[in-house]
Parts: C-alpha cells; sequence; structure tokens
C-alpha cells in the first residue's frame, strides 16, 4: 500500500511518500535511520533515548528468537509491562514474527491478567518480574502446565 500525505507545514510542494506501510518496511525504515532517535522516554531520571538502528536490532533479534520458539503468523503473545522501550521492542518484535500483540494493561490486577489470558487464548507471555510475582501471589490463580509457578 503507498500513500501520499502533506506534512502539514504549509509547503504544498512537500510531501511524503510512504511505499511500503507495513512491519517490514518500518524496521528497514529504523535500521536506515540508524543513529536518529527511534525511542524517547522522558522519566523522573531523565530523558533517555535508543537510537533507530539498536531498536531495529533488537526488533529483529528478538523476532527470530520468537520464530524459533515456534511463534509464527497467527500466534497470540501477551505484553503485561509498563510502557518503556522493551515493550515497543516486545511488540514490534512480535508483529514482525507474524504473532498478534494482546496488549494487557499494566495495572491489572493478577485476576484480571489471568482473565485475559484465559480469553485472549496466549501462546507467550512478555511480563516484569514484578508482575510475574503478583501473578504467583494469587491463590486463585489456575495452574497450567508450562506456565511458571
Amino acid at each position: 500500500m503507498s500513500c501520499q500525505a502533506s506534512c502539514g507545514c504549509g509547503r504544498d510542494h512537500e510531501r511524503i511518500l510512504i511505499g511500503r506501510w507495513d512491519i517490514v518496511g518500518l524496521l528497514r525504515d529504523l535500521k536506515t535511520r540508524d543513529q536518529h532517535p527511534g525511542v524517547v522516554v522522558f522519566g523522573e531520571d531523565g530523558v533517555s533515548r535508543w537510537d533507530s538502528g539498536t531498536v531495529a536490532d533488537n526488533v529483529l533479534r528478538l523476532a527470530h528468537g520468537l520464530r524459533d520458539a515456534e511463534v509464527d503468523r497467527g500466534s497470540r503473545v501477551a505484553i503485561w509491562a509498563p510502557n518503556s522501550p522493551v515493550w515497543i521492542v516486545a511488540a514490534l518484535a512480535v508483529l514482525a514474527a507474524g504473532g498478534v500483540v494482546v496488549p494487557i494493561d499494566d495495572l491489572v490486577d493478577a485476576e484480571q491478567f489471568e482473565a485475559a489470558l484465559t480469553s485472549g487464548n496466549v501462546r507467550l507471555i512478555f511480563t516484569t518480574a514484578h508482575h510475574l510475582e503478583a501473578s504467583s501471589d494469587n491463590p486463585a490463580r489456575p495452574r497450567r502446565q508450562g506456565h511458571p509457578g
């Protein structure tokens, strides 16, 4: 799919042409931008930046790992974590591997998390140590084969 859009800067002669609007095109463009900022995070500790090349490299490495773990077209992968550059990399890697991202709100409790896993038919979960601990503290949490805890 290709499209043209005005840059909105008042110069009609300037246009942005997007030749390919998919995960492959995005990763290619990130790789090309190399040292330009890819992700900028404003936090309590100040501003941190991940350059475009680093984001693309991390996405591609993780996507290959996901494919090795047999995550492919239609595999549903949950992400239960706060917004961060790592969250972005995980989501893009799932898409690059052909999977479906199932985002779970960072603030849900363990019971809501379990409900999301069940209804989302999730194959794999990306989460934090804090979230994993909260999930394993839930006494009502059902035990599933291959699920830690």
